[in-house]
């Protein structure tokens, strides 16, 4: 997967982060991508300690030693299996179903650091084509799903290993991690071809369109959000208005009820200006009269100047109540002020609501023309359901030719086991009759010197079973011969076996594939 980066131009001027680095066994390729920065994380402290040793800091090259978890710990536990490329922070469970010489050996505490914490930590520059390889079995989907959107989005190419089936303990299938990685703005792409079933390896890119309609929608999100709010503050001056209102016409009605008050002092006190006066008429008058009426001018005296008090009492009621007033005049009239800051407020609120409302509307065609493009990629993706359909057939066709195969490998079979039959008896015969050749050349020896001429015709019979002997060993050379080819043809049958049943693999690989996306 690295070498398509590499052939496809590298990542010059940006950043690289390796999550699950291992030992450093692709750092040349890794080089050759020309990254400004390398960051290789590894979690066992052996490999990290080995992947220390081989990097150059002069080249930006860095390690931490430390494992990448989804939520922000100090210390996790390492599960160590005996093959450390499927060691995890996740216990294994599914991974001994399919590789029963896997185990684990021990537990190992190791320092930890959220992914969102890392990519932090690197502060990637925006527009560069930064890369993130995310190696760390059964972590994929909780780390992408831990991680915000906007921190992985960072990064302008995601390599994810995992499995295509759960393997760890809270380990999710490949359909998950491709739905995960869709919903944030990135595209499957290639797959790596090498990979040992059930694990896998997928490149991710960063859709710049699906992003910008990512941010559309949080954009348009927002302006609801923020019409809404305008709205409930709009709504809420609106109470207060109306509070300050009904607060206006409780002074308005107040200052007149004081007005009222003030007008009867006033007449009050009117007539009782009236009435002092008529007593000092009164008085003047008496006082041309008798002594004897002394003691009733005394009494109007008395009665005028309880008058007077009380007039006096009232003219400062009448001063204190004009100054009540002119407070109550006062206030209304900075009620009236507030209630016009509050209306001009609310008229620039309700302006403000109608540009949101017009962002929103914009926000919305752009949202109907993303979902154009949407509709286009569902056109695309029928196409590409139809091209895996024909490799469907094209599977089937291919099985029916493997059944075909494996049926004329087996009758192969039965031929080769009734030759073997037969150059066994054939075998068997020979070394009788070599046995018997034998037995009547020494029964011959025996009787050389007594039988001369039972000799001769015993030789005659020797010759003959010699004879026979060699027809018998060129027919032995011959079945040999056919059995050799024989073998010969078997060879080749089971190559062809072979490459058909590469071909089911490769079918299959390419309809999970197809499946997958």
């Amino acid at each position: 997967m690295i070498q398509q980066l590499v052939d496809r131009g590298g990542c010059e001027q940006a950043t690289v982060l390796i999550v699950g680095a291992g030992s450093g066994v692709d750092l040349p390729l890794l080089r050759r991508l020309g990254p400004r920065r390398l960051v290789l994380a590894e979690a066992h402290p052996e490999q990290a300690e080995a992947l220390s040793g081989r990097v150059d800091p002069a080249r930006g090259e860095e390690v931490w030693p430390l494992a990448i978890s989804a939520e922000p710990l100090e210390q996790a536990s390492l599960h160590v299996v005996n093959n450390l490329a499927f060691s995890s922070l996740k216990a294994p469970t599914g991974l001994l179903e399919y590789f029963p010489n896997l185990r684990e050996v021990r537990q190992d505490a190791v320092p930890t650091r959220s992914l969102a914490a890392a990519i932090e930590t690197l502060a990637l520059d925006a527009g560069a084509e930064h890369l993130l390889v995310l190696d760390a079995p059964g972590q994929a989907f909780e780390l992408l799903g831990a991680t915000p959107p906007q921190a992985l989005r960072a990064f302008a190419t995601v390599i994810v290993r995992c499995s295509l089936e759960p393997l760890y303990e809270g380990d999710e299938a490949v359909e998950e991690v491709l739905a995960t990685l869709r919903k944030i703005g990135f595209d499957p792409g290639n797959r790596d071809s090498e990979a040992i079933y059930p694990q896998t390896a997928i490149v991710f890119a960063r859709s710049e369109s699906h992003a910008e309609k990512l941010q559309l929608e949080a954009l348009l999100a927002q302006v609801k959000a923020d019409c809404d709010a305008q709205m409930q503050l709009a709504s809420r001056h609106t109470k207060e208005i109306e509070h300050l209102i009904v607060d206006r016409d409780r002074a308005a009605a107040l200052a007149q009820e004081h007005k009222a008050d003030l007008d009867q002092a006033s007449r009050l006190a009117a007539e009782r200006g009236a009435e002092l006066e008529k007593a000092t008429q009164l008085a003047a008058e008496r006082q041309k009269l008798v002594a004897s009426r002394d003691e009733q001018v005394q009494k109007l005296v008395e009665e005028r100047d309880a008058q007077a008090k009380l007039a006096a009492e009232r003219g400062a009621e009448l001063e204190k109540a004009t100054q009540l007033a002119a407070e109550r005049q006062k206030l209304v009239a900075s009620r009236d002020e507030q209630v016009q800051k509050l209306v001009e407020e609310r008229d620039a609120q309700a302006k403000l609501a109608a540009e949101r409302g017009a962002e929103v509307e914009k926000a919305a065609q752009l949202a109907a023309e993303r979902q154009k493009l949407v509709a286009s990629r569902d056109e695309q993706v029928q196409k590409l359901v139809e091209e895996r359909d024909a490799q469907a057939k094209l599977a089937a066709e291919r099985g029916a030719e493997l059944e075909k195969a494996t049926q004329l490998a087996a009758e192969r079979q039965k031929l080769v086991a009734s030759r073997d039959e037969q150059v066994q008896k054939l075998v068997e015969e020979r070394d009788a009759q070599a046995k018997l050749a034998a037995e009547q050349v020494q029964k011959l020896m025996q009787e050389r010197d007594g039988q001369a001429k039972l000799v001769a015709e015993r030789q005659v019979l020797l010759d003959k079973a010699s004879s026979q002997n060699q027809e018998r060993g060129a027919r032995i050379i011959e079945l040999e011969r056919e059995q050799a080819r024989l073998d010969r043809h078997q060879a080749w049958l089971d190559q062809e076996v072979i490459k058909a049943e590469a071909q089911v693999e490769l079918i299959k690989d390419i309809l999970l594939r197809d499946k997958a996306t």
